[in-house]
């Protein structure tokens, strides 16, 4: 399916801050409280707190999208993607909407007035710079939302440098002010990579210097489908769900419960 724009829709939990305020069909909020195990793996309802555990993810049961309200992420009521795969069926649950591929509304979009990353000169991308069909700027519309199959997938599509479009709001919250895009390092399946900010150089982007502009980065399975982990320090991170589009060529990371409703539009740099 094609997407016609950007649509500003939810995130998923962030690698490190997983206080996300979610209810059982016809509790209150409160009766949760501040620890939950929302989106998490699990093996029986034991491991989800408060929470339903449907087909190995800790989530919401709900019979329609209202139920999913409490959320302090935007989510869907739906069936599981594989029915078939889990113990109960078809078991009507929650589910964060940024992670549903089957949407004909487009990825997301950026907040109006809010900071992101510089133009710098020069900012119309192409895939791998050869200014082939695929190219993509901040303006053009996403293309086709690809699903993964793997983590080694998610890191071959990511590693490279990319601009981060203005208006990503918060989703990028501690990256120092000259920011304007991010390098994805080389990575290995079990360890992940370095990741770099990006800043203005005399001849386009270069890495900055000095400990705020490097960090790690993993991607972890999530039920079906993944999770962008991004740290700063090992036992600190920030991150979520994401989607991509490889023609154009796009992005879009979700801000996670550390920036609700916060999400980056990433093109790649024309090198």
């Amino acid at each position: 399916m094609k997407f016609k724009n950007w649509l500003r829709r939810g995130v998923l939990l962030s690698s490190s801050v997983c206080a996300v305020v979610l209810v059982h069909c016809g509790e209150t909020a409160s009766s949760i409280g501040t620890e939950t195990h929302w989106f998490q793996e699990c093996d029986a309802e034991s491991d989800c707190n408060n929470l339903a555990c449907v087909c190995g993810i800790c989530t919401l049961l709900c019979s329609e999208d209202s139920d999913c309200s409490q959320a302090s992420e935007i989510a869907e009521c739906t069936a599981p993607a594989d029915p078939g795969a889990c113990s109960g069926g078809e078991v009507m649950h929650c589910r964060p909407a940024s992670l549903s591929s089957e949407r004909s509304d487009g990825f997301a979009g950026a907040d109006d007035g809010s900071s992101g990353g510089d133009s710098p000169t020069g900012t119309s991308t192409s895939d791998g710079g050869t200014g082939n069909s695929c190219s993509a700027s901040c303006d053009t519309p996403a293309g086709e939302v690809h699903p993964f199959e793997s983590v080694e997938e998610v890191y071959a599509a990511m590693e490279g440098r990319w601009q981060v479009c203005p208006g990503s709001g918060t989703t990028f919250a501690a990256a120092p002010a000259d920011m304007i895009g991010i390098e994805y390092g080389p990575t290995t399946p079990d360890e992940g990579g370095k990741m770099y900010y990006l800043v203005q150089g005399v001849d386009g982007p270069v890495r900055g210097q000095g400990f705020d502009y490097q960090l790690t980065y993993d991607v972890s399975p999530l039920g079906d489908d993944f999770q962008l982990n991004m740290h700063a320090a090992p036992n600190s991170g920030f991150g979520g769900s994401f989607r991509y589009s490889p023609c154009p060529t796009m992005f879009e990371i979700s801000g996670g419960s550390v920036s609700p409703g916060a999400e980056a539009i990433l093109v790649p740099f024309d090198e």
